[in-house]
């Protein structure tokens, strides 16, 4: 199974991120249903009972997170990415990742370079929307009381994410 641990957005930031979507007609963006903070990528797992079984020893304490700023990967010249930073609550969720990660270390993951993000659209021709980059784009707090196991599944219209298994904070 193709999978990734993730926070889930809320429905008042998911919200927010489809009002700003709505501005912005040229850019493919991803479906507000997909919306999530990826915590670590998996990749394809056999033994899902056993990854879970791992995750099941995160202890790890609600935090509050706040959405803000729109930026891209590479970067804003020739952004192939674009995405929503975490202004508060950064350390939270590096903590949950880097606590995840050393958890789920025998299937081989990396944990290192958590660049802690929403991703709203992936761009696969010439960026012509720049002044994105100048929306300044808060989302209300939220508390975090959760991260889940998302399956993913690949086919031609994109990604379908579907929760596998939800763990709770402490």
């Amino acid at each position: 199974m193709r999978c990734f641990f993730a926070v889930e957005i809320p429905e008042n930031a998911r919200q927010s991120v489809e009002e700003l979507m709505c501005r912005y007609g040229n850019v493919r963006f991803i479906p507000a249903s997909n919306l999530h903070i990826t915590l670590k990528f998996m990749g394809e797992i056999e033994d899902v009972d056993e990854l879970i079984r791992c995750a099941e020893k995160v202890k790890h304490e609600f935090f509050s997170v706040k959405l803000s700023g729109i930026d891209a990967f590479p970067d804003k010249v020739f952004p192939r990415i674009l995405w929503i930073g975490v202004g508060e609550g950064n350390v939270g969720l590096f903590k949950l990742s880097q606590e995840l990660g050393r958890h789920v270390s025998r299937f081989g993951v990396d944990n290192s370079g958590f660049v802690s993000h929403l991703t709203i659209a992936r761009i696969k021709e010439k960026f012509s929307d720049a002044e994105i980059f100048s929306e300044r784009f808060e989302s209300e707090h939220f508390i975090v009381k959760n991260f889940v196991l998302m399956k993913s599944i690949l086919n031609s219209s994109g990604a379908e994410y579907e929760v596998v298994k939800s763990f709770s904070l402490i």
